[in-house]
This record gives structure tokens, sequence and C-alpha cells, in this order.
């Protein structure tokens, strides 16, 4: 969508200033007096930041108006060049014709066809002081981020980790023993403050009206700033409905493919700012603090101390219930019940309820029970009635404020994911005074624990209101969040009519009362199998999404969004079902390719039998073998026409050989 509308947009007639004195459509023919023009007279704009900061979104935003020619990262990117910039601000000469060569012609194409440039680049940072002389009405946007939301995205993107040609270039400090001694995190934080002071000292060589600062959080929620940036830079206003449609927007999120090159050093995970360590933050105070304070963003100090300092276990943290239903898992009840006492929030209450289990589960339940009898309590249902009504069950005789749930074939993946949510959820408590729901990322992993992948990779993280994402399938949400028990039992617990994605059902009435946030960590592993509580048939999962979708479509406020949510639904459930078939065909090349094509093609059979039943894959294999007979019989209608060839050929041969017999 975004595309086309910034496609659309570049057809757009021009209506700026620089319109009325367009004589030039082929860069070629420019004259000396039009050039002249462009180093005097023409404002384009450079954007400084640190890079992780949302520049790229803002260079889709800026392309919203027709009146605006903006690039992210233009080539050449100078990726190579931003910590020779930064160690030779002396040679002035050297970096002016660096930055004429590098961005002349492009600066002109926008000129001489009446837009704005705009260039969003980090690498252009450290060139503002020969920017400014050598385009000598060039204006600046500064672009400032929260200093430790900008050090977890540049850290989960390898940055001052990897081996690039961006990280050969990498500002840093001339004093290479000093930056050998750094680890990730202080160089992140030295690079946040050091190119911001840059920046900072820069502004005391422009005047004012040249130069604007605007925060990446205030343009991804506010229009007005938007509009006041888009003043500055001299474009027509947008309006406000696009804007808050591209803000919803994500761009230049983390990708982590399956061939990404291991130089890149790239990690799925990292901490948000409200769960980092009390070491952690100081080292960011340290560096940034200061800077911080001025740009209005508030890193913590004496309050986040006394947090930190608690001990857990000791009266001062709230008792949490884990809740932990379970049916036939005993191979796998051991792992389960080990990664919860492995916890480091240790005011932990564990609820087991046990669904009519024929396994031994009973026995390992039991054992825990009597090892660690302050810790665990089991709770025994007399027939089985499925997971939704045993969670339902250990909610009723929970004892905690605050309640999760683990499937017992799963596990907790880091053993400080109660001990994270708990900590954001206090931040969010103490800070904004409102009670939030936290929530750690999943890992997919197969019966041999190898990662399959991480979810929030797959899906996209929402945080703050989520409705309208999680009842489209849009974002993830795992299931194993902490929320006030009192939350739990005001949307009345997991509805039981739904026997899969009764999780889904209750997060939407969640997220209809509170807020979701995530603490940046990999919390909990969930393990792939037959045999799993969440699994079951394709078709009566298809099933059950509808009728979960339906049941809570109602609490759109209008039509019009009732429509929206809809179709993005509707989108999703046929993405679904192509991820899904793409899924079988891998599985099947697989299996032919390790135990041969009929035990692939038996697979197949059994997977289309199990999801669909027996008509709707008699209905299936029907297509298929009309495909395959048209297959078949295109193959006999080549040999058809190969044979009449043939015989053709013969009949010539014929007539050639008694013509020549008549002639001798």
């Amino acid at each position: 969508m975004l595309v086309d509308m910034t496609e659309k947009i570049y057809k757009t007639t021009p209506n700026n200033v620089y319109t009325k004195n367009m004589k030039f459509r082929i860069l070629a023919h420019t004259d000396q007096k039009s050039i002249d023009a462009m180093y005097n007279d023409y404002s384009p704009v450079f954007v400084l930041t640190t890079g992780r900061s949302g520049s790229k979104f803002l260079a889709s935003l800026l392309n919203l108006s027709p009146d605006i020619r903006a690039y992210h990262e233009p080539k050449p990117a100078l990726q190579y060049f931003s910590n020779f910039a930064y160690q030779h601000q002396d040679d002035k000469r050297l970096l002016t014709t660096m930055i004429d060569a590098a961005r002349m012609e492009l600066v002109l194409e926008a000129y001489i066809h009446g837009k704005i440039f705009v260039e969003s680049n980090q690498c252009s940072t450290f060139f503002a002081p020969v920017i400014k002389d050598l385009f000598r009405r060039s204006k600046f946007v500064h672009l400032v981020r929260h200093p430790g939301d900008f050090v977890r995205s540049a850290a989960r993107k390898g940055f001052h980790q990897n081996d690039s040609i961006w990280e050969a270039g990498r500002v840093r400090m001339k004093d290479t023993d000093t930056w050998d001694r750094l680890g990730q995190l202080e160089r992140l934080s030295w690079l946040w403050k050091t190119s911001h002071q840059f920046i900072e000292d820069f502004k005391t060589q422009i005047k004012a009206d040249r130069i604007m600062t605007c925060r990446i959080e205030d343009i991804l929620h506010e229009t007005t700033v938007v509009q006041t940036l888009l003043d500055f830079i001299g474009a027509d206003t947008i309006p406000a409905e696009t804007i808050q449609e591209v803000q919803q927007i994500k761009i230049n999120e983390l990708r982590i493919g399956p061939d990404e090159p291991p130089n890149m050093k790239k990690v799925a995970h990292f901490p948000t700012y409200p769960v980092w360590d009390q070491q952690m933050k100081e080292l960011l105070r340290h560096y940034s603090g200061q800077l911080a304070e001025i740009y209005g963003y508030d890193l913590g100090g004496e309050c986040d101390r006394t947090v930190q300092q608690r001990r857990p276990g000791q009266g001062h943290t709230p008792l949490l219930s884990i809740i932990i239903p379970n049916y036939n898992n005993a191979e796998y009840l051991r792992e389960c019940l080990d990664s919860v006492l492995a916890q480091t929030y240790e005011n932990i209450e564990i609820l087991v309820c046990d669904d009519c289990s024929t396994d031994a589960s009973r026995a390992i339940i039991q054992q825990y029970e009597q090892d660690y009898p302050h810790k665990l309590r089991a709770l025994y249902l007399k027939a089985n009635r499925g997971v939704a009504s045993a969670r339902n069950h250990a909610l009723q005789h929970a004892r905690g404020e605050y309640v999760s749930t683990l499937d017992s074939d799963d596990y907790y993946q880091d053993h400080r994911k109660l001990e994270k949510e708990m900590d954001l959820i206090a931040y969010h408590k103490r800070e904004f005074d409102k009670e939030i729901i936290a929530f750690s990322d999943i890992v997919l992993v197969n019966d041999d624990k190898s990662i399959s992948c991480y979810q929030a990779l797959a899906q996209g993280i929402e945080e703050g209101p989520v409705f309208e994402k999680l009842l489209t399938r849009s974002c993830m949400v795992p299931r194993d969040f902490i929320a006030l028990r009192s939350a739990y039992l005001a949307c009345g617990g997991y509805n039981p009519a739904f026997t899969t994605h009764e999780d889904w059902d209750l997060k939407i009435q969640l997220a209809l009362r509170h807020e979701f946030y995530f603490t940046g960590i990999a919390g909990t592993a969930y393990r792939r199998h037959g045999k799993g509580l969440s699994s079951g048939p394709f078709r009566k999962k298809t099933k059950n999404l509808w009728r979960v979708f339906h049941a809570n479509i109602e609490f759109g406020t209008d039509c019009d969004q009732k429509r929206r949510l809809e179709d993005a639904f509707s989108h999703f459930m046929v993405q679904r079902d192509k991820e899904y078939h793409e899924y079988l065909k891998y599985q099947v090349c697989q299996i032919s390719a390790e135990r041969g094509k009929w035990q692939g093609r038996a697979f197949y059979i059994k997977a289309l039998l199990y999801d669909f039943g027996v008509y709707g894959a008699i209905l299936i294999l029907s297509l298929l073998v009309q495909k395959l007979w048209r297959k078949i019989r295109y193959a006999l209608t080549q040999v058809r026409h190969r044979l009449e060839l043939r015989s053709l050929l013969v009949e010539k041969k014929i007539k050639l050989i008694v013509f020549a017999q008549k002639i001798l």
C-alpha cells in the first residue's frame, strides 16, 4: 500500500517554490546558471542521526508529499566513510570534495524537477559542517531516539560486533586501546552520545532557522509534529489520516533469514530498556545521561536502584501463580517443572492441573509435590474436560496476585523470563501508574530441541493497545504472558467452547482492558509435536479461528472499522492456508529425499486425511488426479504426434525409393 501511494505521488505534477524555475527534464541538459543556483539558492534537507532511529521510516513518510523526493541511503551510501569523516574534521577541503562528488548530481536532479531533496542517511551526519557550506541554504533535521531503544536496536543489528563494510566505517574512539577494552553496550552508548554531541556542537555553527530537532517517538505518534516538520522543510501538508495510516506501518524491522551471513552477527533478542539490570542502566547513564535529559528522556536513577536492590522471595515482590495444565505429557513434564523451578523470580506458586491423564503424569506430579511442598500444588480433574477447563480450574484455586500459564509439553527458555516480565509490570506501574500485561518471545522448537524459528521475528511484535492487531492476527503475543489474576477473572477466564485458540480469545478480551508490553527476550520454548495440548486438524483450527474472530468482531466501534478488520483477517487466513500448504510440500520433499518418493506421497495423503477428513481428502486428491491425467494426456498426445511424424517420414522414404527405381 505504501509503495503504491508513493508511486502515485511521484507521478503527481510538482507544485512548490522550485517548479516556477524548472527548465530542464534531463540532468545532462542543465546549464551552469542552474547549477550555481542549486548551490546558492536551493535548500536540500539532510537528516542527522545515529542510525537505527527511524530514518528509513522518516524517508518513507516524507515521500508521501508530492513536493519531496526523500532518500534513505542513496548510492553511494558512504557507509565506509563515517568514521573517516569523524576522524578528519580538520580536512574540510577533502570532506567537501567527497560529499560533492557523492551527492551533487542527485541533489541537482531533485532541483531541476522541482522537488525538495531529503536524505536520511546516518553516514551524512559527520559531513554536516561541510554540507552547510557546500549547499549554502541547506537545512538539517536532527533525529533523536531514546538511547536505550537505540542500543537495543543496534545490538540486535550487530553494531560494533559484526564484520562488514558498515562496521569498518562505524564511528569509534581515536584511542584504540581504550576502545578495545569496551564491551558492546559501552561502545553503543558512546556512539549515541558522541553522535548527538557532535550534532549539538554543529548547531552552534548554524542559524537556528536551518535546523530542527525531532524525536522519532513524537513523529510516530503525533501528526502535528509531522506537519511542523513538513512546514520546516518547505513542503505542503499531508492529510492527518494519511499520516496516521503510515504511522501504523513498521519499516526496517530486524530480519534474520535462514541464509543470513554469520559475519553479520545479528541477534534475535535483547532486553527492552525497562527490564535492563542496574549495571546496564548505569553504563548507559554514564555516557548518555546528560544529553538524554536535554531531549526529554528519563533514564531512571535512584528509583531504579531501589527496585533492582530488592531480593526476590523476601516479601517485596507479588506472588505469581504459574498454571500448568497437563494431559498425558509425562515425557515432557519434568523438563517443564524444572524450568519453572529454575526461574530467578522466586516468589511463585506452581499449580499443576492434571486433566485425567492415563500415563505416568500423576506419579511425577506427586513426586514434585513432595519435593517442593511450599512451591507446588497439584489439582486433579475427575474427567477429561480439555485444556481451557483445566486452566480455569487452576485459576479459581490460584493465590497469586498475578498469573501466568505454561503448557506441560513446553518449558521456559530463559531463566529470567518471569523476573523480566514482573520488572516490566513494576516499571509501568511505578512510572505511569497503570497495570499492563507483560510478555516475551516464543521459540518454536522441534522434538530434538533444535530451533525452528522465533515467533516474534516471523510474525512481528506490537506493544501498547493491541486489540485490532490481535483480532486480525497481525502481531504476536504468546499465551504465556503475565497478567493480574483479577484481569483473567474479569474476562471470565478461558472459553471452554473453543477446543483450540481459546488463549487467543482470552488475549483479545484482555486487550480491550489492558495494554501489552514486550520484554525483548525469548521466554518460552514451544514444542512442536503431534500430541501437544494445542494440536489438532487444520480444518478444526481454521473453524475455531473464524469462530473466535466472529465472537469478538462485535467490539469494533463502527461498520467501517468492522469491514476493515474483516478484510485484514481474511487476508491473514488466505496467507495461513498458503503457508500451510507450502509447509506440507516442504515436508513431502524432505521425506521423499530421506525415505523415498512413495513415503513422501503417503505422508501427504495421511496429512490430507487428518486435516481435511475423508471427503476433503478425496476432493483434493481428485483435483490432483485430474492434473496428473492432463499431464498423461499431454504426454500421450506428444507420443502420437511423434508416431504420425515418423510414419510420414517412412512414407516419404518409400515414395523416394519408388521414384528412384522408375528413373533407373
